[in-house]
């Protein structure tokens, strides 16, 4: 019998024939499965909003607010008790207004997806990519309250000093942007969205008519020649002491009271300090914010101190910039979920204090201050082996069963726990001191 196989040029042939077929195929099978994770993203993304509208609305029939920024994490909405089912979205933002429309950027593996306020579905692009769309819904998030605070230039960009709460067009869910005036926003002044905003800077030049006030209180008349006049919101509120300088910052006279010296003494600027302490809270909460994102501002790198003291912020987005949050932040707020991004190492005193906060994650922290947590809902914490002080009250008074403290901790602050749960504790040999 006479066999026959192939020749080298019909094997060739056919691996040429299979190579064309390959270049047309694999291109088309690729099409089709980034065109179905878009597709599983969109309707992921327009399933997510419904749900949220939904839940909206219900809480609203039951006279209940949630109104807010929430973020997404790891396919969870932070902060909402949602039924749906399948798979979300890995990471993103929710904005819900009063009246439940809901704008969302998500995004899942490369692509990213985004509605506004007014659309009627989401849009899906490549993450890192724009489009018309897209820088539509960026500055509507952002508009809204840009021309809202109060600023002024520092030797990097923007300093936010205040925010208009007093002006209803203001939102009181604050969205912080990027840049204003096409400068970056780099620093965030003390007590800057708190009722607390302690100091209002009066420019004045040859005691004539150029007032700045980056404070959240403060309605101001005008300079006669002669005399400062500034009215106080709230009204119960009192000045505790006005200093003024001349323009070589050297302190020239220190008086009580609204009014100001004549123009003969020739100061270039003076700084008045209020007294709220007679505020009452019905008040103090007409100019607080319900919920913060801060998400946008990636020259941020610091929360100052008092940010938000004393506040109704229910909702907030660290982003993914900050490292340092300072003492008293968050004080007296109403949050009850915390997603701390892996760049923040320190946490100062009283910074996240008389909240509602039920779990926190501090596996990257290295520094947390006395108070820190003092008032909360914690029921388990886990701390980060390179903190080496546990500083007093700094987790007193919560719910915490299970902690996990630090192998290279040397010192334990008094009260650190007190009134707590704690049911095993395992204290490791490197501790020296408990107070």
């Amino acid at each position: 019998m006479n066999k026959k196989g192939f020749t080298l040029i019909e094997l060739l042939a056919v691996i040429l024939v299979l190579g064309i077929i390959s270049l047309i195929a694999i291109p088309s099978v690729s099409a089709v499965v980034e065109q179905s994770k878009k597709g599983s993203l969109e309707v992921s993304t327009n399933n997510l909003v419904k749900e949220v509208k939904t839940k909206c609305t219900t809480e609203l029939l039951s006279k209940k607010d949630i109104s807010g920024v929430y973020n997404i994490v790891d396919g969870v909405v932070q902060g909402l008790n949602l039924e749906i089912s399948g798979k979300l979205p890995d990471s993103g933002t929710i904005n819900i207004d009063d009246k439940c429309n809901v704008a969302i950027s998500a995004v899942l593996d490369k692509y990213q997806a985004f509605k506004d306020f007014d659309d009627d579905k989401v849009e899906v692009i490549l993450f890192g990519e724009t489009s018309p769309k897209f820088e539509k819904y960026n500055n509507s998030i952002t508009a809204s309250s840009t021309e809202c605070f109060l600023y002024e230039d520092n030797e990097d960009g923007v300093t936010i000093s205040g925010y208009k709460f007093e002006d209803n067009r203001c939102p009181k869910n604050i969205v912080v942007p990027e840049s204003i005036d096409g400068k970056h926003v780099t620093k965030l002044a003390d007590y800057a969205f708190s009722y607390r905003n302690p100091f209002v800077y009066a420019s004045v030049l040859n005691m004539g008519t150029t007032f700045a006030a980056p404070s959240t209180y403060i309605d101001y008349s005008s300079y006669s020649d002669d005399k400062i006049f500034i009215k106080l919101l709230p009204e119960n509120s009192t000045v505790k002491e006005t200093n003024c300088y001349d323009n070589s910052n050297t302190l020239k006279k220190t008086f009580t009271g609204v009014y100001g010296k004549k123009s003969s003494d020739s100061y270039n600027y003076c700084s008045f300090v209020f007294d709220y302490s007679n505020v009452d809270d019905d008040y103090v909460l007409k100019f607080a914010a319900k919920s913060l994102d801060l998400s946008r501002a990636k020259y941020l790198t610091k929360i100052p101190n008092g940010l938000a003291y004393g506040g109704n912020i229910k909702q907030l987005n660290i982003g993914n910039y900050i490292t340092e949050i300072g003492s008293g932040a968050f004080t007296g707020n109403l949050i009850e979920n915390l997603y701390l991004p892996k760049q923040v190492e320190t946490i100062k005193s009283g910074a996240f204090s008389v909240n509602y906060i039920s779990n926190v994650n501090l596996e990257n922290v290295k520094y947390i201050g006395n108070y820190a947590f003092f008032d909360n809902l914690l029921e388990s914490v886990e701390l980060n082996d390179d903190i080496r002080v546990i500083y007093p009250r700094s987790f007193a008074y919560n719910n915490i069963k299970h902690v996990k403290l630090p192998n290279n901790c040397y010192r334990i602050g008094q009260y650190a726990f007190y009134v707590n749960q704690i049911e095993n504790l395992v204290i490791p040999s490197s501790v020296s001191i408990i107070e």
